[in-house]
C-alpha cells in the first residue's frame, strides 16, 4: 500500500518480521515517534523507508558494580568489650 507522498506503507506485523524484531518492539518505535506511522482501515501502517533505514541506538556500558563493601566479620564494638 502506498501513503499520498508515494511512499510504501507496511503492517507492523511486516516491519516486525523484515526486522526481526517483536512486535512490541515495534509498537515502541511507532509510539516513541522514531518510526512514521498512519492509521488506515483500522491498523496501524509504517512507513518502509523508516523501518529500512532504521539504526539501533549503541548503549554505552553501564556501571557494573562489584557489590556491597564487606565489613570485616568482626566489629569495632565487639573488639572494645574485649579489652574492657
Amino acid at each position: 500500500m502506498t501513503s499520498k507522498n508515494g511512499d510504501e506503507l507496511i503492517t507492523q506485523t511486516a516491519a516486525a518480521e523484515l526486522r526481526g524484531m517483536s512486535l512490541a518492539a515495534v509498537n515502541q518505535h511507532v509510539r516513541s515517534g522514531r518510526w512514521r506511522s498512519e492509521i488506515k482501515y483500522g491498523k496501524t501502517l509504517v512507513y518502509r523507508a523508516d523501518v529500512i533505514g532504521f539504526e539501533p541506538k549503541t548503549h554505552k556500558a553501564k556501571h557494573v558494580s562489584k557489590g556491597r563493601k564487606r565489613r570485616s566479620k568482626v566489629r569495632a564494638s565487639s573488639v572494645d568489650k574485649k579489652n574492657r
